[in-house]
């Protein structure tokens, strides 16, 4: 089963020079390579003769498709593309002087049951071709020589960050808090939030500043409604097409929807000394004196199951025990 175009991730680009291309001067000038060509998959060739074949104008010809696959930074591509892991499509710029491969993505996460991931050799493969790729939209358009430049989104300093930044600094970085009364269900911690930000908190006399309030009702926020966070091994990039994909440069990982993990309740109250830690504990104690507690989620009961008829012992005792 060949998979449509839409189901891969227009991600970046690789370039070509006709001197490198070992492709006649004839045949890379011809009208037919300054369109956009698909790259075709061997064992579609079955279905046409040699005459439907050559005249085939959505797909390269296979005598060009063949000399790029010869050149070596697009080995690693043809291996890939006859397992179905990439799909790609080839240019030649008007005025001659270079082509431009576009290579499109299967994420990792479709497909599975049709597409065989566990080969190793090509995990490594479209891992060393990731690191390849220009993903910049001038070279997608074919307007410039797609090579891999230090605005690459998967180069190091660009994922993690500067390796010398100090602590001051990462702290100084930390964005403030910004409580969002609209993200938590629950209403008697809304209430919370909304009583301190109005700074009316049962108990506290001292005038507290924003800054405290904020910090306040964003912790009451973290314990009601931990939310979800991004894996932070993923970084999210723009597709050609206007959707973001994830993927993991250390591992290779391609996702088309992003991985998230539940959120910690509480966390550490970063303020520096001075600046009223203690009173802000203090009127976070006093403000959630009242709101009902809950147990930790290892000690919830379950919901008991509803049943439109009685179920014998057997089945119950069967789906408590797998429940």
């Amino acid at each position: 089963m060949h998979l449509l175009r839409h189901d891969y991730i227009p991600a970046g680009c690789l370039g070509v020079s006709f001197d490198d291309s070992n492709i006649t001067k004839e045949t890379w000038d011809t009208i037919n390579l300054k369109v956009w060509r698909s790259f075709r998959h061997h064992s579609s060739l079955d279905q046409f003769d040699d005459k439907q074949v050559r005249a085939d104008h959505d797909h390269l010809p296979i005598n060009v498709q063949e000399r790029l696959f010869q050149l070596q930074f697009l080995q690693l591509a043809s291996l890939l593309f006859k397992s179905q892991w990439i799909d790609l499509e080839f240019c030649v710029h008007e005025d001659g002087s270079y082509g431009t491969v576009r290579v499109y993505l299967l994420p990792d996460d479709a497909y599975r049951g049709l597409i065989d991931r566990t080969s190793l050799s090509l995990k490594k493969s479209r891992h060393r071709l990731l690191h390849l790729l220009d993903y910049s939209t001038d070279a997608w358009e074919g307007n410039t020589f797609a090579c891999v430049d230090g605005s690459s989104p998967l180069r190091g300093d660009n994922v993690a960050g500067d390796e010398n930044e100090s602590l001051l600094q990462v702290f100084n970085n930390i964005p403030s808090p910004n409580p969002a009364t609209d993200l938590v269900t629950d209403a008697y911690a809304q209430d919370s939030m909304n009583d301190i930000l109005e700074h009316t908190i049962p108990g506290v006399t001292t005038e507290l500043y924003a800054y405290q309030r904020r910090s306040i009702a964003v912790m009451v926020q973290k314990e009601a409604e931990p939310s979800k966070v991004l894996d932070p091994r993923l970084i999210a990039i723009d597709g050609h097409d206007g959707t973001p994909w994830y993927t993991d440069p250390v591992a290779g990982t391609i996702l088309r929807e992003p991985r998230y993990y539940d959120g910690v309740c509480g966390g550490i109250l970063a303020e520096e000394m001075g600046s009223g830690k203690t009173i802000i504990c203090l009127a976070l104690i006093l403000a959630t004196r009242n709101l009902p507690t809950r147990p930790p989620e290892l000690y919830r009961g379950i919901s008991c199951p509803e049943r439109t008829k009685i179920a014998s012992l057997a089945d119950m005792a069967a789906a408590c025990a797998t429940r």
